[in-house]
């Protein structure tokens, strides 16, 4: 049991493949925490009648259970799901496929190398157990110190024994420390990472001649008939988007909070509770001067009550060996001297100097600012900021049920046209969008909630054919690392019309293709001069014949590595410099037009140049040897196992 075992046993050393990765330990493990959870009670009953007891797998004698499989298979297919912004149906079973062998294989290395380590009698010590618990963010109080209460309180949460935890986590240090020890062979030689450092830090630069578009004269006037034969030979810039008539509900906190009506006695039971926690203290501006002396405190205080400034009170205060500061925006509790409170709280005038007091520190002059007077806000104030937060809080505990209700009327066939449960919690819209979510004027649709859900609903809109039956979609929002992930909202969508695109009539267009031939014209123009550059350049004519010839502007490019800062030069700019021969030439496009790049100069780095970014680097190469001799060493293990699966039964688990 780790409560009984992290008190009664005493420090011991931890060993260093486990201390060397230990920063990356509590995500894995709490992560693996929910897969056993899982495994233990979220299938089991199911997949037990379902298969009668068989095992999926059997791996060198050891069993895969189908509901282990079904946790790990249903999680990784949730995942591509959601990424796929549909419901069940929406992945192709092929790619259900794939997501079972992926599945398998992990759980096939998985149990391959529990055997392994087994035979070879490696484990791991109760001492490192404690350690890696103690490490765990999830298992630490505010102060950051292993919470025995918070402990036991998120492996109740998912659903785990102590015993079960022990077993898990001393099963993957295990591992890890064999994993770690065929990862400790790989080693990079310089002979191997010379070559691929000087690559990697290469710089370059060279002469660049800018010739914009822009530059171009411009051509002569189009004719009606050169105009109507450039709109024909053009229609994709001038057809109409793909419009979809659509029909949609969106399920989030906050329409789901306008459902709810919140008793006046539950506002006014919170606001009894936390309406003080509203209130501001009050505040002031505070200056405190300290000095040694009595009498050279009253001989400030006299200077500073007749005008003189804080600057200059400042400096006689440092010049009598004492200090000066300024508090700006002070409560009570935030004043450093209390001695000081009659003098800086308990006047009500402003500008007026108080003082000398003495304390064990000195003689204190002091002079009280700018007063903001404390505020209260009474329950009329703050009754609808109340009933925003109550509804919300209430809604973010109704959300998964009212979408139940949803969910279960669309599986028995209900769609956006009847009468659904809830419909009081949810917004409905229709109309008419486009592809990028704009509605016919050009303005976003408005879709409410989230980016995400926006973009997930519109996918899901142009993925649906006419007719097809709404289903509810949840859309898990995304976070940061170390940030909770907000509530899960959802949709439901159906498309009632589909108005195919239709290329616009000429008179309706005339003006943008008027610009747009003027445009071409233009861009052709300055593509032949550059191309008449590039040529000079290659028959080995100098850059400034180059530059009368396009017309265009010199420009130095400066040294440049493969990655990194580029400052005004494009991405693509580089790549050319990178993709040259030293002093050869070539022509790329810009967003402005065109240019013509040279190289004129190659800088390749050595050991010498930067040996801490030589050594950085070795240490790169060699971690990604370490990857692949473990990746090596796994498909060589899954390899040799005598793996056996039961296909029907997984066919059966893909199917549901």
């Amino acid at each position: 049991m780790v409560p009984a075992l992290i008190r009664s046993m005493d420090t011991c050393p931890m060993l260093a493949t486990f201390r060397n990765s230990l920063n990356a330990w509590p995500v894995r493990l709490l992560f693996g925490l929910l897969v056993l959870a899982f495994v233990g009670w979220g299938f089991s009953d199911v997949w037990t009648q379902a298969t009668g007891g068989g095992a999926l797998v059997t791996v060198n004698g050891s069993r895969i259970e189908p509901q282990a499989f079904q946790a790990t298979y249903q999680r990784e297919l949730n995942r591509v799901r959601q990424q796929m912004g549909g419901g069940r149906q929406d992945v192709p079973p092929d790619i259900r496929k794939m997501v079972a062998q992926q599945a398998l294989q992990q759980m096939v290395t998985e149990t391959v190398l529990d055997d392994l380590t087994r035979k070879m009698g490696l484990t791991t010590p109760d001492a490192d157990i404690r350690q890696a618990t103690y490490a765990m963010p999830a298992f630490k109080n505010d102060q950051g110190q292993f919470d025995q209460a918070r402990f036991q309180a998120v492996l109740n949460s998912v659903g785990l024994t102590e015993d079960s935890y022990v077993a898990y986590l001393r099963r993957t240090i295990t591992e890890r420390q064999l994993l770690d020890a065929i990862r400790a062979g790989a080693s990079a030689p310089k002979i191997l990472v010379a070559p691929l450092f000087a690559w990697q830090k290469e710089q370059r630069s060279g002469d660049m001649i800018e010739v914009p578009v822009s530059a171009a004269p411009a051509p002569p006037q189009p004719t009606d008939k050169q105009l109507e034969r450039y709109w024909a030979n053009h229609p994709a810039r001038y057809t109409a988007p793909e419009y979809r008539r659509i029909k949609a509900i969106v399920l989030t906190p906050e329409t789901v909070a306008k459902a709810i009506e919140v008793p006046e006695k539950d506002l006014r039971a919170w606001y009894d509770a936390n309406g003080i926690h509203f209130d501001t203290p009050e505040k002031r501006d505070v200056s405190i001067v300290l000095v040694p002396d009595e009498a050279k405190a009253k001989a400030l205080a006299e200077q500073w009550d007749n005008g003189a400034d804080w600057k200059k009170i400042s400096a006689l205060a440092n010049s009598d060996g004492g200090s000066a500061v300024e508090l700006t925006g002070i409560t009570k509790q935030q004043l450093p001297v209390p001695d000081l409170m009659p003098l800086a709280f308990e006047t009500t005038k402003t500008d007026q100097i108080a003082g000398p007091v003495h304390d064990s520190l000195g003689w204190h002059v002091v002079r009280v600012g700018k007063i903001q007077p404390a505020t209260h806000r009474s329950f009329e104030e703050m009754k609808e900021e109340i009933k925003q937060i109550l509804s919300t809080q209430r809604a973010m505990e109704q959300i998964y049920d009212r979408s139940s209700h949803l969910d279960e009327a669309f599986a028995q066939g209900s769609t956006l046209d009847d009468k659904l449960p809830d419909a009081d919690a949810v917004a409905a819209i229709s109309g008419q969008l486009d592809m990028q979510g704009n509605t016919r004027e050009g303005t976003p649709a408005p879709i409410p909630g989230s980016d995400q859900l926006k973009q997930a609903l519109i996918t899901a809109a142009f993925s649906m054919k006419k007719g097809d039956a709404p289903h509810l979609v949840p859309v898990t929002p995304q976070s940061q690392p170390g940030t909770p992930a907000g509530p899960t909202t959802y949709f439901a969508v159906q498309v009632e019309d589909i108005i195919p695109g239709a290329l616009r009539p000429f008179p309706e267009v005339k003006a943008e293709v008027t610009a747009d031939w003027i445009q071409d014209k233009r861009h052709h123009s300055q593509e032949e001069a550059a191309t008449r550059a590039m040529l000079a350049l290659q028959e080995g004519k100098s850059v400034a014949d180059a530059v009368t010839l396009s017309g265009g502007t010199l420009k130095q490019i400066p040294l440049l590595t493969r990655k990194g800062e580029t400052g005004d030069v494009s991405a693509d700019t580089r790549r050319a410099l990178f993709a040259l021969k030293l002093n050869d030439s070539t022509m790329v496009n810009t967003p402005d037009g065109f240019a013509i790049i040279r190289l004129t100069r190659i800088l390749s780095p050595t050991e010498k140049d930067d040996p801490a970014a030589f050594s950085q680097a070795r240490e790169q190469i060699t971690q990604g040897l370490a990857e692949d001799l473990e990746n090596t060493f796994l498909a060589s293990l899954r390899s040799k196992a005598d793996a056996r699966v039961n296909n029907a039964l997984l066919q059966r688990i893909m199917q549901q």
